[in-house]
């Protein structure tokens, strides 16, 4: 007896394959772990402030990194904030740190965001503390020597269905931003494995989807997935660009060979790469 289709063309079985990135990539552990060293050098190296709140819960929390001023000068400089990922249900800001790398390398201020997990908050409270993570940075961004009129936003993952939120709302005047391998259409994870932890409703996928938001953010946003990724993450972002781009967007898609959902982030911290190196150029650096 055939399995029956439970979104599009998938069976639960085969949309639980598209979506488990820790099961397509058995040694994502030792990724994060291969960033720690790398990490720990970059706060070595670069002034910082861990663990700024910006809200009253624990994880509530920025990390900020700053550009040498004796290779940038005095500043003020433009700002990246980013969002980690791990299906908004874990993973941390701090394994995120290296991110950091190729906006301080380029004279930018960097903040890697915090948020609480689900299903500790829903998730438009999530969405709405991430808001508030960038207000914060924009009301304080002469605390942190930062430009609020040069303020962007980036992600992977979950954190690239973020950064999508956050520059599709409009709530805070950011210029650009690049999403790494997100979820823009949440009605999937509403049928797969996902479903068990997350439990989206029909209106959190109504409400929590970028990809059909109308209207669309005209500021440029890059949207990058891995080569080695699954057709439904290859789709999400692909889907995506050809949606706000038909509706006046401005979205650059960018296709990674030979990374997947998990390498791709640390393709974005290598200043060398044309990954990176978009990024920063959105910035104007």
């Amino acid at each position: 007896m055939n399995e029956p289709l439970v979104f599009r063309r998938y069976t639960r079985a085969e949309l639980d394959r598209q979506y488990n990135n820790r099961a397509a990539v058995p040694e994502f552990l030792d990724l994060y772990a291969a960033w720690r060293d790398p990490a720990a050098t970059l706060l070595r190296t670069y002034a910082h402030r861990l663990d700024a709140p910006y809200g009253p819960s624990e994880r509530e929390k920025l990390d900020i990194i700053m550009p040498d001023p004796a290779r940038h000068g005095p500043g003020p400089y433009p700002v990246n904030v980013y969002f980690h990922g791990g299906y908004w249900s874990s993973r941390s800001k701090s394994d995120l740190t290296l991110t950091a790398r190729p906006f301080v390398e380029a004279g930018a201020v960097a903040v890697i965001a915090g948020y609480t997990l689900m299903p500790d908050v829903d998730l438009n409270e999530l969405v709405a503390q991430c808001r508030a993570a960038v207000a914060w940075v924009h009301a304080n961004a002469a605390e942190i020597n930062a430009d609020p009129d040069r303020l962007f936003v980036s992600g992977n993952s979950a954190g690239g269905h973020i950064a999508a939120m956050l520059i599709a709302d409009g709530a805070i005047p950011i210029k650009g931003g690049c999403a790494l391998s997100g979820v823009f259409d949440l009605e999937p994870l509403r049928h797969c494995y996902m479903h068990d932890e997350l439990k989206f409703s029909a209106d959190d996928v109504l409400r929590n989807s970028p990809m059909i938001f109308d209207p669309v953010p005209a500021a440029p946003f890059i949207v990058a997935v891995g080569g080695d990724e699954s057709d439904e993450f290859k789709r999400q972002s692909a889907e995506l660009v050809e949606a706000w781009n038909e509706r006046g967007g401005n979205c650059t898609p960018m296709t990674i060979p030979g990374c997947n959902h998990f390498t791709i982030v640390a393709e974005f911290a290598d200043p060398k790469t044309q990954l990176a190196i978009a990024a920063v150029r959105q910035m104007g650096l």
